[in-house]
């Protein structure tokens, strides 16, 4: 049984979370998380953002899907802080209502007994292997894919191994 488990508090539905691949836009330890092989997430019932669109049937504080992570990936920056995306590699459906403990903080990282003990043993799951739900554009297609400069700024960070903020990119209209 894994020791540690990411647990996260979102507003995103089911379908957004399988469309993006993963659960984002987290402040988190890389070094830590990247040691971990499983993500909970659990229902925001009153996010302070819009999360977008899908059913939330889920009862605030429910964990609704736990899912095996493949990857982290750096998604952004904001207020001084690095924001990544867990990439799911595998994923399975649960309902265990009142997981969250109420911690003010929307990411935890928390002892699988834990886990275990409100409802989730992550290791007796039936994982489906996960499967991006949209398909990348042809690269032989003709018709560039339009590119954000905090993408842009992400992709050219990370080929170059330094800070996104070590990378300026100027246009010329």
């Amino acid at each position: 049984m894994p020791s540690k488990i990411l647990v996260v508090l979102t507003g995103k539905s089911r379908e957004r979370l399988m469309k993006e691949g993963g659960t984002s836009e987290w402040v988190l330890n890389p070094g830590v998380v990247r040691g971990f092989e499983y993500v909970i997430c659990v229902r925001h019932g009153h996010p302070p953002y819009d999360p977008g669109p899908g059913v939330r049937p889920e009862p605030h504080g429910a964990a609704f899907l736990v899912a095996k992570i493949s990857d982290l990936e750096l998604t952004g920056h904001d207020k001084g802080r690095d924001r990544y995306m867990v990439k799911f590699a595998a994923t399975a459906n649960v309902l265990v209502p009142g997981f969250w403990d109420g911690s003010r903080n929307p990411v935890r990282y928390m002892d699988a007994g834990v886990a275990k003990a409100r409802g989730i043993d992550v290791s007796a799951l039936d994982y489906e292997p996960f499967e991006a739900k949209t398909s990348a554009p042809s690269p032989h297609s003709g018709t560039p894919t339009p590119l954000s400069i905090h993408s842009a700024k992400q992709g050219l960070a990370k080929t170059f191994d330094v800070p996104i903020e070590s990378i300026e990119i100027i246009i010329k209209g």
